[in-house]
């Protein structure tokens, strides 16, 4: 797969990738090196597809939950000293948090989303440190689809 091809397949991820050079570093692409782009492509698909986030709405009732679709923002995506590079940002929906999420909750939401974003990215990076003929990539997501 290709550079191109990947920054297209992920459009919410990689949102950022038309600004001026001024405005995101992901005006450079994807920075990494040809071998990389499977492990990448991969991470891509895990980092767009984050769960939804489940909250509690109501303290004294122990079955009333909803749910927030987080979505996690390329911000630069690089190899720099051999290692891979991958710096985000996490969002709520546009339009903001649902007005049942409380200051907390939306704190919990983002220490939840950094995790998730933290350890997909943590995996894909030790896989890019393998041996110039390409890293392995059967690892990086368990069947439910989380990085973990």
């Amino acid at each position: 797969m290709k550079r191109l091809e990947i920054l297209k397949k992920y459009p919410s991820l990689y949102r950022e990738k038309d600004l001026p050079m001024g405005k995101s570093c992901m005006h450079w692409g994807l920075d990494v090196p040809e071998d990389w782009l499977p492990v990448i492509n991969k991470l891509s698909l895990v980092l767009e597809s984050i769960p939804k986030y489940s909250y509690k709405t109501d303290p004294d009732n122990e079955s009333s939950y909803a749910q927030v679709k987080v979505e996690i923002i390329a911000k630069q995506v690089k190899q720099k000293f051999g290692d891979l590079r991958f710096y985000y940002k996490i969002e709520l929906p546009v339009g903001g948090r649902p007005e049942d999420m409380s200051d907390e909750q939306v704190e919990r939401c983002h220490m939840w989303a950094s995790q998730y974003a933290r350890g997909a990215i943590s995996l894909a990076t030790e896989l890019c440190e393998g041996e110039p003929s390409g890293p392995s990539i059967t690892s990086i997501t368990s069947n439910s689809g989380s990085p973990f």
